[in-house]
């Protein structure tokens, strides 16, 4: 048992499979990786969601500029790297 599921969080593949059949029903035999899926559905549930548009746009700026953060210090650390010199006596 897995509980509920939001819808993009599943493939594709298993979306338009469980799109098929009604509550109660079973797949049919879906093909991934690790062999083949059956999947059941117990019920369906449907909510709405309540989506702050500065709150995410905010989200969205930090994770990109974190991103370009990482990138320059990585490119800053492998600058520094190449121009150490280790001298022995």
């Amino acid at each position: 048992m897995l509980g509920w599921i939001p819808k993009n969080q599943i493939s594709k593949k298993i979306y338009n499979e469980l799109s098929k059949i009604n509550v109660g029903e079973f797949t049919t035999p879906i093909n991934i990786p690790g062999g083949v899926m059956i999947i059941k559905i117990d019920d369906k549930k449907i909510s709405e969601l309540e989506i702050d548009l500065n709150q995410e746009l905010k989200k969205m700026i930090q994770s990109e500029k974190n991103r370009q953060l990482r990138q320059f210090s990585s490119i800053y650390y492998k600058k520094i790297k190449n121009s150490a010199e280790i001298y022995e006596n």
